[in-house]
């Protein structure tokens, strides 16, 4: 906690001990928590996803927006300032009730409706905001952080006692990042569903994040809290896994990478070479469609591809196949490629399926640890491309890390309601995607392909600038007919 009064309202409690108000994490220092990491992400590992964020915006406009983004992130527990949520924690209720604040068995129960109704209405009450459909796009982006969207017309606030709470906690943490909370930024005009699906997953990992940082903090101040825990979170997100690596220097060709030891230099075949001319001066999202017998080279060919735009600074590769079996035997072909692409820097690798810790190269690179992070004992470090134990938690993970190899069914969840979907969307977005044995798949599969198709395509050149030939790509492969792409 910052200060030494009793804190107003509990966000989270302590797991292996019974909640008090003297080792409870109070509600505003959880809020800030989030926003601080939100600004980390957006302004260091993830700032390409940063710019795209604030795009909407007009000149001045975009340095109080990437501010006010942050103040967003941060709301979005303030749901948690409501009867529902406080009376959780049973023992916590009776100094609340002393207070003045009232609690009803009919109260709300989910925060994030609560969330979700406190920002559409303060929203909409803004001068400027009435009448569009910004105030939607903000509360909804902001409460779905639980996995859904919110489904619901909203609500009549509990009381005015808890809305006064909750209008208060807003206000200060506009104050942190310096933003006057009548004057909040509005776009020039509604952002596109993408721009809604970015933001709710960024603030669904910064939330994610967040909930891990230690507590209490016992600081004497508001800013020396801020100070203390943004250095806090710069560690965690280093030790995640998140780091920035820059991309790759050397101007290797196809033999460098390709060649075993000890045999002659391998040169490109037709295939190949017809699939890197392909794609080599694009500068927007492409599909490229390679169909030739087994052994031609259709994976070299792709990585070829990817080993150009990644100098370019493309933002990562999801490697798709159809197995468990096929993810295990290419997943050793990908980690050597990356590093010798990455030799000399870091980067980031995943086996993205559910048996991936039983795969023996990748529960090697998960002993190592990841960068400056302390390897386990006895564990080598060799290589760029490493493994984080953060992106191998949960299933939801997986696809933000830099590079991965998974099945194909964990990219289509990104395209289907399913629970978080938004993260996954987040994770393929201005990756190349590499899509293997696209015939065998059925007319359900491909609809849902299809469908993820169009979302890569609605956020073209997302990370850099203009034309520099950075956007996203998908090369789908076929094991069936003559040599042609």
């Amino acid at each position: 906690m910052v200060n030494l009064k009793t804190p107003d309202f509990w966000a989270k409690t302590p797991r292996r001990e019974v909640p008090s108000w003297s080792n409870i994490h109070p509600v505003l220092d959880h809020l800030i928590d989030v926003g601080l990491v939100f600004e980390g992400l957006v302004d260091g590992v993830w700032s390409g996803i940063g710019d795209y964020l604030i795009s909407p915006y007009a000149g001045k406009k975009k340095a109080l927006a990437r501010r006010a983004l942050c103040v967003l992130a941060a709301a979005h527990d303030i749901g948690k300032i409501s009867p529902g949520f406080q009376k959780k924690a049973w023992g916590l209720i009776p100094r609340l009730k002393q207070r003045g604040f009232t609690f009803h068995p009919a109260d709300q129960g989910n925060h994030g409706v609560t969330s979700f109704d406190f920002l559409l209405r303060y929203f909409e009450s803004l001068p400027g905001f009435d009448g569009e459909d910004i105030p939607l796009i903000y509360a909804q982006a902001t409460a779905c952080h639980h996995g859904s969207y919110i489904d619901c017309e909203y609500r009549r606030p509990d009381s005015d006692k808890w809305e006064q709470e909750r209008q208060q906690h807003f206000k200060q943490i506009c104050r942190i990042w310096n933003i006057e909370p009548d004057a909040f930024p509005r776009p020039e005009t509604a952002p596109p569903a993408q721009w809604t699906v970015v933001l709710a997953g960024v603030i669904c990992i910064a939330d994610w994040i967040g909930s891990s940082l230690n507590f209490p903090l016992n600081v004497p101040s508001r800013d020396k809290y801020v100070e203390v825990r943004r250095k806090q979170i710069d560690k965690k997100l280093q030790a995640s896994g998140f780091v920035i690596g820059a991309p790759p220097q050397r101007d290797l060709n196809f033999a460098d990478f390709f060649t075993p030891q000890g045999v002659s230099p391998w040169s490109e075949n037709s295939t190949q070479q017809a699939l890197r001319k392909l794609t080599e001066d694009l500068s927007g999202p492409f599909i490229a469609l390679v169909e030739s017998p087994t052994g031609v080279g259709k994976t070299e060919a792709a990585l070829q591809v990817y080993a150009r735009r990644a100098r370019r600074k493309a933002q990562g590769l999801y490697f798709a196949l159809p197995t468990m079996a096929t993810t295990n035997a290419m997943f050793p072909r990908i980690h050597k490629f990356l590093n010798r692409l990455f030799a000399g820097g870091k980067t980031q690798i995943r086996l993205a399926q559910s048996e991936a810790r039983l795969n023996p190269a990748f529960g090697e690179l998960l002993a190592q640890g990841v960068y400056d992070s302390g390897a386990s004992s006895g564990a080598t470090t060799d290589g760029a491309a490493r493994a984080s134990e953060w992106f191998n938690t949960g299933s939801k993970r997986g696809l933000l890390a830099e590079h991965a190899v998974g099945t194909v069914d964990q990219a289509m969840m990104a395209a289907m309601t399913t629970k978080h979907h938004f993260v996954r969307l987040l994770g393929l977005t201005d990756k190349l995607v590499v899509i293997d044995e696209i015939h065998s798949y059925d007319s359900y599969m491909n609809q849902i392909i299809k469908s993820l198709l169009a979302w890569l395509r609605g956020v073209p050149g997302l990370f850099g600038d203009s034309g520099a030939g950075n956007r996203p790509g998908l090369i789908v492969r076929k094991q069936e007919g003559e040599h042609h792409t």
